[in-house]
């Protein structure tokens, strides 16, 4: 029989294990979705939608043709810039054909040597990579990165710590950017760290091989504004050196100017910035540029005239 008493209803209670586990898969959730947002800030940020024009506007009409007018003028301009690029790069490409041809058997010669070199420096450097404890391809991965600052560079500045500069040199880097026919110079960072007379060695050691500079990085707090000093690095004592501000940086852009006027460029000149983790890639940046820099590129253009630099760097091993 059945019993004529109500039917008891389940209860929603759980045991403090269940709920245990509920409450941490949704604090979990939350942190994922905190740490994408910070991550892709625009995947979250909500579109706002146009409300159009209103139908109590008076010039409704006039103001919708304007509207389609521009819009129509805008995918011209951009359909014009496209066949622009188009017939630049046709020019460009006739114009290295007509340059090969000019040049005859021996300058083709010469440019498969040139290409040859180059491709031989970049295998020296993935394969240095590997040695250092890099999978094949993260190593493929850091000589991409580190081939596109050589190929828009002007300049590449290896950075080497003064403390140790045979040890964060890297002779395949350097034939790598000299087989491209790039400049490059080598910037002794921390010159602050090491006695004046060992950095005056060091100096006269690298100079005879390619063109080097002691330098020391800003080590000030503040995000901008970071001070220059106008000692000389040649002239100066241990004690001038110990100081936060940075020192070296006109002796370095008196030098990018020159060969910016050897390049026949008036304005800015592009400089590439190398090295291995931790010797001062972004520290010498931020000391150029003045103030410190979030991103990640991999240049620095430095505006000569108003002894400006803006942009990043790139690692290597």
């Amino acid at each position: 029989m059945v019993s004529k008493g109500k039917l008891k209803r389940k209860t929603k209670r759980v045991n403090t294990k269940e709920r245990v586990k509920s409450e941490k898969k949704v604090r979990e959730h939350n942190r994922k979705v905190r740490r994408d947002k910070k991550r892709n800030p625009g995947k979250y940020a909500k579109s706002k939608k146009d409300p159009g024009v209103p139908n109590e506007c008076p010039f409704k009409e006039d103001v919708l043709k304007e509207v389609e007018i521009a819009k129509k003028q805008k995918v011209d301009e951009k359909e014009k810039r496209r066949e622009i690029a188009i017939q630049k790069r046709k020019e460009a490409k006739g114009k290295s054909l007509d340059e090969k041809r000019s040049q005859g058997l021996e300058g083709l010669v010469r440019d498969a040597q040139r290409k040859q070199l180059v491709h031989d420096a970049g295998k020296a450097v993935t394969e240095k990579l590997k040695i250092d404890g890099h999978t094949d391809r993260s190593a493929k991965a850091y000589y991409k990165e580190f081939q596109k600052v050589v190929e828009v560079a002007d300049v590449v500045l290896q950075v080497l710590d003064a403390r140790d500069p045979l040890g964060t040199r890297c002779k395949e880097v350097e034939s790598f950017v000299l087989s491209n026919g790039k400049r490059l110079v080598l910037v002794l960072n921390k010159a602050d760290l090491i006695p004046k007379e060992n950095l005056e060695s060091w100096t006269k050691y690298l100079r005879g091989e390619l063109p080097a500079i002691a330098f020391k990085s800003s080590t000030q707090n503040q995000a901008s504004k970071l001070g220059h000093s106008k000692v000389d690095i040649a002239k100066s004592t241990e004690s001038q050196l110990q100081t936060s501000k940075c020192v070296g940086a006109s002796t370095l852009m008196a030098l990018l100017g020159n060969y910016c006027r050897n390049k026949d460029i008036k304005t800015s000149i592009r400089v590439g910035v190398v090295g291995l983790p931790n010797v001062g890639k972004s520290s010498l940046i931020n000391s150029l540029k003045r103030s410190k820099v979030r991103n990640s590129l991999v240049l620095v253009e430095a505006d000569l005239k108003k002894n400006i630099c803006s942009g990043l760097k790139t690692t290597i091993a």
